[in-house]
């Protein structure tokens, strides 16, 4: 399902965003809020992300704005 606003696009994260993820989840804003403030491994967030990827349960979507990957929910 992807849903489009003008230039907002909401679309399912793939593989292809692992790494786009893991530049974000590191930035020193995001871990200064975080529960654990400690910077992420890559092999502690591929083992992560790909758990994610794989649950049924689980949803996370990248927001695009003017095709430009500009948050993650």
């Amino acid at each position: 399902m992807v849903k489009e606003y003008d230039t907002l696009l909401l679309r399912k994260v793939t593989a292809a965003d692992e790494k786009l993820v893991l530049l974000w989840a590191n930035d020193p804003v995001i871990r200064k809020w975080s529960f654990n403030s400690n910077a992420i491994t890559s092999s502690g967030h591929k083992k992560w992300f790909k758990s994610k990827l794989n649950d049924q349960n689980a949803l996370m979507w990248i927001l695009e704005d003017n095709n430009r990957p500009a948050g993650l929910v």
